[in-house]
Order: structure tokens, then C-alpha cells, then sequence
């Protein structure tokens, strides 16, 4: 007989009992910050860009006469995970998505699931801000308060103006590539999801701080966790981190001149090389074709590569007349550089002098291919930014 979850059999006389497992809930909550860390300009700003902003409290007041006050259509539809059962009545339905983040202030962390205090940069006194209030029993939306600067809280950037129609959906990508779903809501673009920012516009860390001792009374910017428990934010989405591969070619003309290649300004055919690369993500190989191409891979794509993957240059002894002859021997390299600037085609010099010689070539024959000159080296990528990988084989000879 088949027993269900929760489920009961005798046999025998022998009593069976089959617990009932119910899988973990992913959550996402946001991050806390202190009022030291949203009110930053240019490099230390909260936003990527000067089109969004940390909001006023004039920005919470506009928000809350578009729904009338309601604080029930701001607020998540939910009395377990993200709210606890006096949110009964939320509707959201202004899309803004409101969830029950907590804070922390001098003493603890407090009220997860029964509150959310949303926080302004408009200051209530040297010492003390102004923000939004929703609380899962009330329906009211109340713009004030006053708690201390040195609070943890969590943050929603408004766009500072909107093409958008009430409603209608975007996206915003902050600082350090995680992407938020944003809403229209009346004449306003809100971010539908609590910010998980970790950097500053100018790429500076945000400072991460856990110990209680340490945050209270920061005058500094920082941010932290709901009880420095990482589970509050394990169902967040990842971010989706783009790496762009680009590759050169330098070989000697006939009076040579040491003619540079760089993709898209290559004057030459598939043809003329053999280059080719691949990498080995586990017991995953992925191939790439011609080496004459710029190509992009998403680290959401399983065929993506992954941090320390073990990375492959190759260069195929060429089985045509007149394609050239990769030779170690002769002083020819292959270099590849791993870096998040976007250098154009005539930087190759900077990308040379910044770029790592692979030391390991090894002449090899693959049971399925000619011989060729290959080396490894180990995939290191930044995990929050995206990736540039430059790729160069280099023909001149010194010998």
C-alpha cells in the first residue's frame, strides 16, 4: 500500500507513523540601514545614478495621498512569512508591496512581521529621522515618527520622475548589479522591492556591521541583516552577473611592423587562426568556436563559467598552408586578463600591461584534432560586477 505524508498504517500490530516535512520558505527581506548611510551624494550615494533618489518625506506624503491613506493597499497580501496574522486585511493593491522588515535600534533588532518603518533622508532633528509606518493590524499609512539616526531600517528609492502610467512595471539595477522590480503608483516610480544594496555609487563597500556593540550609536554609514541571519535574505534573486569575452590577435606583417588586431577592427579571416578556448565548469566542457568574436554569457545560463572554473587557451598547429605558426620557442605567448573595465580595441597596450602570461603551454594531441599549444589558468571572477576577459595570443617572435 502506498502511505501518504501525515499518514498512519497498522500491520501486524506494528504502528507506523510518516511525518509530515514541509520544505524551508526562502525568504527575502531587506537589508537595514542606518540614516548615515542613505543620505550620501555622488560616489557615496545609495543609488546608481542621479535619476533615483532615497526619498523625502514630501515623497512619502505624495505617496500616501495616492492611496488615500490606505495603508492596506500598500501592504504585501500575507499572515505568515512576511507578515504576521493581524495583516488580515492587506490588499496590495497599489503594487508597492510593503513587508513587515523590522529594525533594529541601539538595544536589538525588534518587530519583524508586525511592522516596517521605512526610512526618509529628511531629518526630524539632528539626531532623528522622519519615515513611513505601516503596521500589519492598522490600515493607516503614517508619514513621521522620530526614531534615532543610528536605527537600522529598510530603504525604497522613488525615480526622481517617471514615464511610466500608474500601474505600469520597471526595473532599477543598483550599485552593485542586483536587480528590483519597480511600480508606478500615481504620478511616482517605487521600487516594489526592499533594497539589498551593498556598495556605494563610487563602488565603496557599505559596511556590513553585526556586532550590537558596534552599531549602536553609529554616526557612520552601515548596514545589517535581520539578526544577522542570513536565511532572511537566502530566497533573494541572484545577481545576474554578465561576462564579456573579447580577443587579440598581434602577429608580425611582412616588413614587421608588429601589426595590432583587436576585434571589431580586424582586418583578417578565421582562416589566417587556429585560436580557440574552452572551459571546464565541473565535469561540464564547453567550447567556444572561432576566437574572432566578441560573446556574452550570463551567469544565470548553466553553460555560464563559474569562479574557478579551470579556463583553456588553445592554439591549433595549422593543417592549411598559410595559416600561421604558434611556436612557444619562437617567443610566442598567449596572456589573458580578467577585469571589470571595458577597454575599446585601442587599448590594447593597457590591456598587455596589465594582463598575466600564461607560463603552463604544454604541445598536445588530442585524439579528435591536430596538435596544438594549449595552457590553463583559473577562472577568477568578481561575483557582484560584470566581467571582462580579455584573451590574447601573441605571434611576435623574439628568437
Amino acid at each position: 500500500s502506498v502511505i501518504s505524508s501525515g499518514s498512519r498504517i497498522v500491520s501486524e500490530n506494528v504502528l507506523t507513523y510518516v511525518p509530515i516535512v514541509v520544505p524551508p520558505v526562502s525568504l527575502c527581506f531587506g537589508y537595514l540601514y542606518n540614516f548615515y548611510a542613505i543620505t550620501g551624494s555622488t560616489s557615496q550615494s545609495l543609488t546608481s545614478s542621479d535619476t533615483w533618489s532615497v526619498p523625502t518625506e514630501a515623497d512619502f506624503n505624495t505617496l500616501v495621498s495616492s492611496v488615500s491613506n490606505n495603508g492596506n493597499s500598500l501592504k504585501l497580501v500575507d499572515v505568515t512569512t512576511y507578515w504576521d496574522s493581524a495583516n488580515i486585511n492587506a490588499t496590495n493593491s497599489s503594487g508597492f508591496g510593503a513587508v513587515g522588515n523590522g529594525a533594529r535600534n541601539d538595544i536589538k533588532f525588534l518587530n519583524q512581521k508586525n511592522s516596517v518603518y521605512y526610512c526618509s533622508k529628511t531629518s526630524y532633528s539632528s539626531t532623528q529621522s522622519i519615515g513611513l509606518t505601516l503596521t500589519s493590524s492598522l490600515n493607516s499609512a503614517d508619514v513621521g515618527g522620530a526614531p534615532s539616526k543610528s536605527n537600522g531600517n529598510p530603504i525604497r528609492l522613488v525615480k526622481n520622475t517617471t514615464t511610466l502610467s500608474p500601474g505600469q512595471k520597471g526595473t532599477y539595477r543598483g550599485n552593485d548589479g542586483k536587480i528590483y522590480n519597480t511600480i508606478c503608483i500615481g504620478t511616482q516610480e517605487w521600487m516594489s522591492d526592499d533594497l539589498r544594496e551593498t556598495k556605494y555609487r563610487g563602488l565603496g563597500n557599505i559596511p556590513n556591521v553585526t556586532a550590537q556593540s558596534t552599531w549602536s550609536g553609529l554616526t557612520t554609514g552601515a548596514y545589517c541583516i535581520y539578526n544577522n541571519d542570513l536565511k532572511n535574505v537566502a530566497g533573494c534573486p541572484q545577481i545576474p552577473v554578465t561576462v564579456n569575452y573579447q580577443t587579440a590577435i598581434i602577429i608580425n606583417d611582412s616588413d614587421d611592423s608588429g601589426k595590432q588586431y583587436f576585434p571589431p577592427s580586424y582586418d583578417f579571416t578565421s582562416n589566417t587562426f587556429d585560436g580557440d578556448w574552452y572551459y571546464q565548469s565541473g565535469t561540464l566542457t564547453v567550447g567556444q568556436p572561432s576566437s574572432f568574436q566578441t560573446s556574452t554569457l550570463s551567469s544565470t545560463s548553466l553553460s555560464a563559467p563559474k569562479d574557478n572554473d579551470i579556463f583553456t587557451m588553445i592554439q591549433e598547429i595549422p593543417q592549411v598552408a598559410g595559416r600561421i605558426q604558434f611556436n612557444p620557442t619562437l617567443g610566442n605567448k598567449m596572456f589573458y586578463l580578467i577585469s571589470p573595465i571595458q577597454y575599446t580595441s585601442t587599448q590594447l597596450t593597457t590591456i598587455l600591461a596589465n594582463a598575466t602570461q600564461i607560463q603552463n603551454l604544454q604541445l598536445v594531441t588530442p585524439s579528435n584534432s591536430p596538435r596544438r599549444w594549449q595552457g590553463t589558468f583559473v577562472y577568477d571572477i568578481n561575483p557582484t560586477q560584470s566581467n571582462y576577459v580579455y584573451l590574447i595570443w601573441d605571434y611576435r617572435k623574439t628568437s
